[in-house]
């Protein structure tokens, strides 16, 4: 990760104006108890990404996906239900 992800990262171009050609949906998922840094990002993503929709995990921080693996299939489980990906 430190050698190649996040120098990847760090030279990586990405703004609103890009933000602007995305128009599928968009699943947020946020530990209740996550630090303050991720909801200023929740907060950027709705900015940027108007069609975002959040779910808030009680009780969980920012590794959700470890503390609570059903809770966090279930969240996108209903989103991708909602909005299936189109196949060919």
């Amino acid at each position: 990760m430190f050698k190649s992800e996040l120098p990847a990262v760090q030279s990586w171009d990405f703004g609103a104006d890009q933000a602007t050609t995305i128009g599928q949906p968009v699943r947020y998922l946020l530990g209740s108890e996550s630090l303050p840094l991720f909801a200023q990002g929740r907060d950027l993503v709705h900015d940027w990404l108007p069609q975002t929709e959040d779910v808030t995990l009680p009780g969980l921080n920012h590794l959700l996906q470890v503390r609570d693996p059903a809770g966090v299939a279930r969240a996108l489980a209903g989103f991708l239900g909602r909005h299936p990906v189109p196949t060919r």
